[in-house]
Formats: C-alpha cells, sequence, structure tokens
C-alpha cells in the first residue's frame, strides 16, 4: 500500500480546500513526492506549521518580485522565485510554477465557499468556512492574485478561476476528453438501440 506524502499529511487546511468538485486533490502524490525530496535535500523539516510557513514565503517572495514579471516567463519568475528561498532552491522552475498554481486552486476553491456561504446562505456557515482570512498565508496568495490576475494572465490563466478546475489544465483537459468520448459512446448505443428497435416495427 503506497503512503501518503508527508507535504500532503501537513498541507493547511485553513482558509484551503484541497479538493476540487470531482473530488481530486489539486495536489497529486506524484508532485507532493517531488517537493518533498526537495525539502528533505535542503535539510528542511515538514509539519503543519513550517509548511504554512512555506507558502507564505513563497507568495511574499513573488510579490516582492513583481515587477520582473514584465520581463520573465513564468517558469523563470519561479526559478528566480526559488533561487531566493533556502528550501525551494533544489526545486525547477517548472515545479514551483505547478506548485504555486495548486495552492491558488485550493485558495480559490476555498474562497468560492466563502463567498457561498456568506452571500447566500448566511446562516448555518460551518466552521471551516467562518473567517475569510485565517493566516498570512491566505494573505500573501491573495496579494499576489490582486497583483497578477488582471496584468499578467500568463501568471493567472484562466483556468485557475473555472469551476471544473482539478489543479493543472492537463487534469481539465482529459476530464473532457472523457466526457466527450462517453458521450460520443452513448450516442452511439442510443442510434444502435433505436435502429434494432426500427429494425423489430419492420418486421
Amino acid at each position: 500500500m503506497t503512503s501518503i506524502p508527508l507535504l500532503i499529511q501537513y498541507l493547511p487546511q485553513e482558509g484551503f480546500a484541497w479538493w476540487s468538485k470531482f473530488w481530486t486533490r489539486f495536489l497529486p502524490s506524484s508532485q507532493a513526492r517531488r517537493i518533498t525530496r526537495a525539502l528533505r535535500r535542503a535539510g528542511q523539516p515538514l509539519d503543519k506549521d513550517v509548511v504554512l510557513r512555506f507558502f507564505d514565503e513563497l507568495f511574499s517572495k513573488a510579490c516582492d518580485f513583481i515587477d520582473r514579471c514584465k520581463d520573465l516567463q513564468p517558469v523563470q519568475f519561479w526559478r528566480l522565485v526559488g533561487s531566493e528561498l533556502p528550501w525551494a532552491c533544489y526545486l525547477s522552475g517548472s515545479d514551483l510554477l505547478d506548485f504555486s498554481n495548486r495552492i491558488l486552486c485550493a485558495r480559490i476553491r476555498y474562497l468560492d465557499g466563502w463567498h457561498f456561504y456568506h452571500e447566500r446562505i448566511r446562516t448555518q456557515i460551518p466552521h471551516s468556512h467562518r473567517e475569510r482570512d485565517y493566516n498570512t498565508a491566505n494573505t500573501a496568495i491573495d496579494r499576489w492574485r490582486s497583483l497578477v490576475e488582471n496584468t499578467y494572465e500568463d501568471y493567472f490563466p484562466w483556468w485557475l478561476t473555472d469551476s471544473d478546475n482539478e489543479g493543472s489544465l492537463e487534469a481539465m483537459v482529459i476530464r473532457f476528453e472523457a466526457i466527450n468520448e462517453e458521450e460520443e459512446d452513448n450516442d452511439v448505443e442510443m442510434r444502435d438501440e433505436d435502429k434494432d428497435s426500427n429494425d423489430s416495427s419492420d418486421i
């Protein structure tokens, strides 16, 4: 039986929702293991407080470098951010880009739920969604989003806020292709049933 990566066990829950509406985890085990290995190489211990601090540091440093977004592609930018953080120095720019997007997905998913409960339901708000912000990581992520969402679209792609988001564009495409294939199979099956019914009526 495959064990759950330590990073997943220590993901902060306050202000985040790590599951998509399809009940797939925004941070898959394969990505979590790559991040965990890099953290171990850097000699970084792991617990919930440490991971929360990592999130805060990652997005706070990204905000500090916001002007570089004009000159760098996202992979280059996140590699630059990672080079400034001891725990991220063993991660590639593409890994950090993917990781940051998945963290954003979890934060956006949480905020969607928060807005739903506070603006539509307003009563019987679950304890998990009482507060909008619980920690400095929440506010650092929201600040990063406010800086890039309508300014640098390469840094905040449209699918991040899509309700069908599963943590990456690739995962969304795979799901939609599977849905389309299933619908096509159903259409073929229905046409075959109609043909059989017509053939029977002609007898």
